[in-house]
């Protein structure tokens, strides 16, 4: 079985060897011959149309990208396969997360019929290959969940912490560079700090063992991304995050500034 077994590291443990051990390599796009940054941020953005087309889970959503990253850490791969990489990664997430996954005929549709059956599960069967069968990872939406039910927050702050969180699925740069947990951090400050002008709570430097000045470093690069996300030429977050269901979130307007100087002296 491919279902989930038990929860996150723990929430003390911060740099988990499970977390380190599951990253994609921070720099691999510079060892792509023939994709780009660009191209993966362009199917990141599909995914994210799939994934409501579908209604999966969020969780679905970050293991696929999760997957799709390993699995170009390791593998070359051909700008006319990426998409097949991306549709094979969100069909194994779907059989791990979803208690009713879509039909692989589904999936095959999804690629106006680019790729065959035949192809999508070649493609999966490699992989599964090139993981090691290691579907099991600690995810930001994970930690962000956990974080949020620590604190019994939802409503605006919840909404807003995950669509900023969602934001930088589509930054390599930024998805990357620090481990889950901080980045639910990041994302939980930056949204407190938006509704609340507050950042980090007591409360939560407790439970998770960061302080502020451990988040900056990736709170200065979430808060980047949020200012750059009307700008940005794929908008399918943005888009799922002004509906109703998530309160509409993504149309309030980001900081300018943030003043962290004064808060990490």
């Amino acid at each position: 079985s491919l279902r989930r077994h038990g929860p996150p590291e723990s929430n003390n443990d911060s740099l988990s060897p499970c977390q380190v051990r599951s990253r994609p390599k921070i720099d691999y796009m510079r060892k792509q011959p023939d994709i780009t940054t660009s191209m993966r941020c362009i199917l990141v953005d599909w995914l994210v149309e799939v994934s409501e087309e579908y209604d999966l889970q969020t969780e679905t959503l970050y293991l696929a990208i999760n997957y799709l990253d390993r699995f170009l850490s390791c593998m070359s791969v051909l700008r006319g396969k990426l998409q097949l990489v991306g549709t094979a990664a969100m069909l194994v997430a779907s059989k791990y997360e979803e208690i009713y996954p879509p039909e692989i005929d589904e999936f095959v549709y999804i690629t106006d019929d680019t790729y065959t059956r035949k192809q999508l599960l070649r493609m999966e069967h490699l992989l599964l290959k090139v993981l090691s069968f290691d579907m099991m990872v600690p995810t930001v939406n994970q930690f962000l969940t956990q974080f949020l039910k620590e604190e019994g927050i939802g409503g605006q702050i919840g909404n807003l912490a995950m669509y900023i969180a969602e934001l930088s699925l589509l930054e390599i740069d930024v998805c990357l560079k620090y481990v889950p947990s901080l980045m639910a951090a990041a994302a939980y400050c930056l949204a407190n700090y938006t509704i609340n002008k507050a950042f980090w709570p007591e409360s939560l430097a407790a439970f998770t063992g960061y302080s502020l000045s451990d988040i900056v470093p990736c709170l200065n690069d979430l808060h980047k991304t949020f200012l750059q996300a009307k700008f940005q030429p794929q908008q399918a977050i943005k888009e799922k995050y002004k509906s109703s269901k998530y309160l509409g979130i993504s149309l309030i307007e980001p900081p300018a500034t943030l003043p962290l100087e004064l808060k990490c002296n």
